[in-house]
């Protein structure tokens, strides 16, 4: 190695460098001791111990011998001072690996601790565990308070419901404590998810202030009380995490809201359910509460921001009674009337155009299955049915489909001599007719939002996020029928809830009073001009039933407004208005009450079920594995309404293709050609209606099993036509349905 410098090392690299330096023979005493780097206040570096100066260096100083041991003292003084600073001057001379020498050796020295920056995981593991531990407790001793200055300004987040509503994961990460999510992000698996690290920097969080409350833990433990209602199931979770306790979680409840929701504008259509949880319990024994909780839930769905049908009087259900009285006195409008409650050809055609693509389906299917045998035309079912009735009465093997007499336990194929009885247990239930006819499998629709992220960078050299969102429709179930659904979903607003159980008059009463005055309707604010005439309002079970009685029976006096009944009109009358005749007014004449759409659907399949059950649907519900009686009571009263549908749909498929099979092998027999039309219009007027069977099974399947198939697809296409069309056509008798067919 080139010697770099008078007074510095010479030699090779290799070696290991001697700390010892040569002085120049002269030093300069006009140095100030500014220059001195011992003495700089910018440095760390004290001045250097006399006892560790270095005694073999030479100086030439001038002065006379007999001088003081305290200008002798100072000269040495001086002379590790030079030394100190062409030591720090020569320091930019070194390369890395005298460096690392140098740093060894004032380690062992000293008992320092030097970190290469380069190699610090090398460097940590040449450590001792007592080290590693020293070092470890220095750093977050250090992180400590600015842990607490944190938590601080972080505890209560979960208060405030859109800061809460804002907290994600990896967002909460990111504001805590950098050395401290440093650390769990290291010790973190690789898989590891964003809110499992969220929780450990919570934990950690909690140990240095107990009182913390984590906004993602708190909202885990809201999750919880909503799903179990249980203060001890809060308090445990409460002591394990830093989520909050009973008390925490039911202090935020009460504090989320004090004001009311504001009803939103147009033409709204209001829903109401009742969300009640009566549990009894029969055990004895300490804190034994029964959990009840009654509650109405509103909400209302915002159809027509802009509309104003809820605005006009004429389309109120009070003035709903004067035209009937008009139309019976008015043979005009009595037509009117008829025809609006009948169904139109556009009705028509939507019955007809369903029938016939469902129809065009199963003959495709069916001219495809046929086959030509000696006795005639036959299909795959047919030899079923050929099959099991050959048989009837005796003993298949279902490893080598051998038969045998009933009695016999093993087979008697001298090659399988299997227990019958454990072979049929491994396929049982796959050898029964009925569990052939299932329902195809149905797809549905989705709707699929999709968020695209990117950024850009403009002229300044600025990034800009870009977000795009695109919502886009992935269905394959009933696209042939026209969708209605809006481009964004319909908005929502969750009303002021009513604590009461709407299983009563009185308890329905305040439910449609609190809906009024919220919603601005005209019966509760007459003087406003903006205020609306009429509400929908749809509920199901039995508030619905109840709400009929109590819309038709609550009466309100016109003199005082009071509440009456046709009843005890008559005392009011006499007691309060001195026996002054008084009139009255239905006061929830402005309700337009709906059934949802749902239960509409329920009720067409239990009243097609009852209508045709000692008909076909019994033995069609034992072919599909209702057999027991209890089994056929949970069928016809419709208690699963999947499984209703289904077994409908079966029935729709079945009668279908057992209505076609003569047609086709009629045509096929004739050599003709098969169509929709030739069926309709030429074979079903000459040969299917001379049977009274047949004739029946066609009309339940051409108009109500069709019925409400189109009732289906028009809700889950949200189009009013299809849903028109069931409604007018399941009421209408069945020679209705033979005029159309012949239109």
């Amino acid at each position: 190695m080139p010697c770099v410098q008078e007074g510095f090392i010479q030699g090779t690299r290799r070696h290991r460098p001697s700390l010892g330096f040569h002085l120049k023979a002269t030093i300069s005493m006009e140095k100030t001791d500014q220059d001195c780097y011992c003495l700089r206040k910018i440095t760390k570096v004290g001045r250097p111990s006399k006892k560790k100066a270095k005694t073999t260096c030479i100086a030439i100083v001038e002065g006379s011998d007999t001088e003081s041991g305290e200008e002798i003292e100072t000269e040495h003084e001086m002379d590790s001072c030079q030394q100190f600073r062409n030591l720090m001057k020569n320091i930019k001379l070194m390369d890395k690996e005298l460096a690392l020498v140098c740093a060894e050796n004032l380690s062992e020295q000293f008992h320092f601790i030097f970190l290469d920056r380069e190699n610090m995981d090398a460097g940590i593991k040449n450590f001792t565990v007592g080290d590693r531990m020293l070092i470890t407790s220095a750093i977050f001793n250090s992180e400590k308070e600015n842990v607490k200055s944190d938590i601080a300004s972080c505890s209560q987040t979960y208060k405030h419901l859109p800061a809460l509503l804002q907290v994600t994961p990896h967002g909460w990460v990111q504001a805590r404590n950098s050395v401290l999510t440093c650390a769990i992000k290291s010790l973190c698996h690789e898989n590891a998810k964003p809110f499992e690290r969220a929780v450990a920097t919570d934990q950690l969080y909690s140990l240095v202030s107990p009182s913390f409350v984590s906004p993602l833990l708190f909202a885990t433990n809201l999750l919880a009380y909503s799903v179990t209602r249980s203060k001890l199931a809060l308090n445990i979770n409460g002591k394990l995490h830093p989520a909050g306790g009973h008390s925490t979680v039911r202090n935020w409840l009460n504090n989320l809201t004090m004001t009311v929701p504001e009803f939103p504008t147009g033409d709204l259509l209001t829903a109401i359910d009742n969300d009640q949880v009566l549990i009894k319990k029969w055990t004895v024994r300490k804190d034994n509460r029964a959990q009840i909780s009654v509650l109405t839930s509103v909400c209302v769905a915002q159809i027509s921001p802009y509309g104003t049908l809820q605005l006009q009087p004429s389309l109120a259900p009070r003035n709903w009674s004067k035209r009937i009285k008009v139309a019976k006195e008015n043979a005009e409008e009595r037509t009117k009337v008829i025809e609006a409650c009948s169904p139109s050809e556009t009705d028509k055609n939507v019955i007809r155009h369903e029938n016939k693509l469902l129809i065009h389906e199963i003959l495709k299917e069916l001219l495809k299955e046929q086959t030509k045998t000696p006795g005639g035309w036959k299909d795959d079912v047919d030899l079923r049915v050929e099959e099991i009735e050959a048989k009837e009465g005796r003993r298949v093997c279902p490893v080598c489909q051998t038969v045998m007499e009933r009695s016999r336990r093993k087979c008697i194929n001298p090659e399988c001599r299997v227990s019958l009885k454990s072979a049929e247990k491994e396929v049982q239930g796959t050898d029964v007719l009925g569990t052939a006819l299932v329902a195809p499998i149905r797809q549905f629709h989705h709707r699929v939002k999709e968020t695209h992220l990117g950024f850009v960078i403009d002229d300044k050299e600025e990034a800009h996020v870009v977000v795009k969102e695109q919502i886009s429709e992935c269905n394959n179930e009933f696209q042939h029928v026209p969708s209605n659904h809006p481009s964004h979903p319909v908005k929502v607003v969750a009303g002021d809830p009513v604590f009461v159980n709407p299983n009563s008059q009185e308890a329905l009463k305040e439910v449609l009073r609190r809906v009024g005055k919220a919603a601005n309707v005209k019966r509760y604010n007459p003087s406003d001009p903006g205020a609306r005439q009429w509400l929908n309002v749809t509920m199901d079970g039995l508030p619905y039933l109840v709400c009929r009685k109590v819309i038709n029976t609550v009466l309100l006096c016109t003199e005082c407004r009071d509440e009456v009944t046709e009843d005890s009109l008559t005392d009011h009358c006499l007691k309060v208005h001195n026996g002054q005749k008084c009139s009255t007014v239905n006061e929830f004449d402005w309700v337009v009450l709906r059934i949802g759409k749902l239960h509409f659907e329920m009720n067409m399949a239990r009243y097609f079920i009852d209508l045709n059950w000692e008909v076909f649907l019994s033995r069609l519900a034992s072919e599909l594995g209702f057999v027991s009686e209890a089994a056929q009571k949970f069928v016809r009263k419709g208690s699963d309404h999947h499984k209703t549908m289904s077994i409908l749909r079966v029935c729709h498929m079945g009668f279908w293709k057992e209505l076609l099979i003569p047609y086709v092998r009629d045509r096929l027999d004739a050599k003709l050609p098969v169509s929709v039309s030739d069926y309709l219009y030429k074979w079903l007027p000459d040969v299917g209606w001379q049977n009274a069977t047949y004739n029946y099974i066609f009309g339940m399947t051409w108009t109500y099993l069709m019925s409400i198939h189109v009732f289906h697809m028009g809700v889950r296409r949200n189009n009013s036509t299809y849903v028109r069309t069931d409604v007018l056509f399941f009421i209408v008798p069945q020679k209705c349905c033979i005029q159309i067919c012949h239109d």
